[in-house]
């Protein structure tokens, strides 16, 4: 009885390590990461912050948070793992019609990504992606997200 119980008390205590190591609170921030979005922000509210960044910003940019200041939704801050992001790229296409459009995301090469793409109404997306609204789109390359 007393072997049993250790064994049980081992195996919880395994099962508690794994559940709370940074790596696996990163992915289920992933696996969560839609949900906890709109939860968070509307797609009016990204799509207005969004186009004000690119009109702020008309050439291929990196920007980092303390380049945008107080510039940044404050509800995006902790949306996925904070250590992995959120990164922020105006991307503007060689081709002159196409639209240029934000991409702000989370992740490694290693725990793949998850974010959004943010553009006019008339952008439809780079990469696989949930529409939010015309011009706003989700994406999540974890590879368990739940879009």
């Amino acid at each position: 009885m007393k072997a049993a119980a250790t064994i049980i008390t081992i195996l919880l205590i395994g099962v508690a390590c794994v559940w709370f190591s940074p790596t696996c609170t990163i992915i289920r921030s992933f696996d969560n990461f839609e949900r906890n979005a709109r939860k968070a922000i509307t797609a009016p509210e990204l799509a207005a912050w969004g186009n004000a960044v690119l009109a702020q910003y008309p050439t291929n940019t990196t920007l980092h948070l303390r380049d945008l200041g107080t510039n940044f939704p404050p509800q995006l801050g902790k949306l996925a793992a904070p250590e992995l992001g959120p990164r922020i790229y105006v991307q503007v296409p060689e081709d002159t019609n196409a639209t240029h459009w934000l991409l702000v995301c989370w992740g490694s090469g290693f725990l793949g990504s998850c974010g959004f793409e943010i553009g006019p109404t008339n952008f439809t997306g780079d990469r696989a992606h949930h529409r939010w609204q015309d011009g706003v789109y989700s994406f999540n390359d974890h590879g368990n997200g739940s879009q």
